[in-house]
């Protein structure tokens, strides 16, 4: 990032510049694996507690979208003959 900071929108002249950068980075990335139920977030301890999808989610090396419709779908499935579909 320092060696080229254009390619990343960043000033690195001022020096807060990159900091700014990577905590907004960090937490976009939380806040769309909340949306996808694999963390939980608690503001008041500054904690992160991964779900079950966010360790499926790492244990298979899947992406926090493909778990979460994965999980959604699981929801909606009401016999075997639709949890089949969606398994497949």
């Amino acid at each position: 990032m320092t060696k080229n900071p254009a390619f990343y929108n960043v000033d690195i002249t001022d020096a807060n510049g990159v900091n700014e950068y990577l905590k907004s980075l960090v937490e976009r990335t939380l806040r769309k694996l909340e949306a996808a139920d694999c963390v939980e977030l608690d503001v008041d301890s500054d904690t992160i507690r991964p779900t079950t999808l966010g360790y499926l989610a790492s244990f298979y090396y899947l992406s926090h979208e493909t778990v979460k419709q994965l999980s959604d779908s699981l929801k909606t499935a009401r016999n075997v003959g639709e949890l089949i579909d969606v398994l497949s």
